[in-house]
């Protein structure tokens, strides 16, 4: 649970910086077509056509110029963030398919350094990319946006933990 925590933060980063959600894609979590992606429904989905940053705007008053510097971190951002993404869910894909082959044992532990060489790669963007954001606002601007991004990541764990729970009491149910 530690490390979906974990991952979920570093997903919460990326969408607030304008770089896809980050899907695990593992066996159980390979979403409804397979890809190793569930589709995205909400607010923090709405990344791409502003609504997050218009949130983040509306919260902080931030000031014109705040709205274009931190406009243009974005847009420099998201390419790059967009090829980590995919390098990451390519790596994921390749031990999977590594693992369900029958892989020996160097091969699975060789895939797996690759995966997580690709998802330090992103969070190293992803803070990169918050760096240079917090650059562009105020002392409390960056401390009422760590308020409303703890805020979100409270909300987001109760609401995986409610699920879990749901989830348990189904499988009990089933058995």
């Amino acid at each position: 649970m530690k490390t979906l925590n974990r991952l979920f933060c570093v997903t919460a980063v990326a969408a607030m910086l304008g770089a896809s959600s980050i899907a695990l894609g593992g066996p159980g979590h390979s979403g409804p077509d397979g890809s190793g992606h569930h589709p995205v429904k909400g607010e923090w989905s709405a990344m791409g056509e502003g609504k997050m940053f218009e949130k983040m705007s509306a919260e902080l008053a931030l000031t014109p110029e705040q709205k274009s510097e931190i406009t243009a971190v974005l847009e420099a951002a998201r390419e790059q963030g967009k090829t980590l993404h995919e390098s990451m869910r390519a790596a994921r894909m390749a031990e999977r398919d590594a693992l369900e082959s029958g892989a020996d044992e160097a091969t699975l532990r060789a895939l797996a350094g690759n995966s997580a060489d690709a998802r330090v790669s992103m969070m190293l963007h992803s803070r990169e990319t918050k760096k240079k954001i917090d650059a562009v606002l105020t002392e409390e601007q960056r401390q009422q946006w760590k308020k409303v991004r703890s805020e979100h990541r409270q909300m987001m764990h109760d609401h995986m933990k409610q699920r879990m729970e749901k989830r348990r009491a189904s499988e009990s149910a089933d058995h």
